[in-house]
């Protein structure tokens, strides 16, 4: 839910393994997610701007390892 992620740090951290895991290519789908986000709804341009900031190869120790932590925080509180 992009509404758990409001949080502009944590929010920082997903895009970033976001981009890390899909090497740049997963941009549309992070804006798509992103904006589902009432409040954040007309932001898509500058998300996408934050997106392309990034660089695949950077080294920043954020990594696919993030994104799957996320996933698992987000399917354990699914079944809570």
């Amino acid at each position: 839910d992009p509404e758990d992620f409001r949080d502009h740090d944590e929010w920082l951290q997903l895009m970033m393994s976001a981009h890390h895991a899909t090497g740049g290519e997963g941009r549309h789908e992070f804006i798509e997610w992103s904006t589902q986000d009432p409040d954040y709804s007309d932001m898509a341009e500058d998300i996408g701007r934050r997106w392309d900031s990034l660089h695949a190869n950077r080294d920043d120790g954020v990594t696919v390892a993030s994104l799957n932590r996320y996933l698992v925080k987000a399917k354990r509180n699914d079944l809570l």
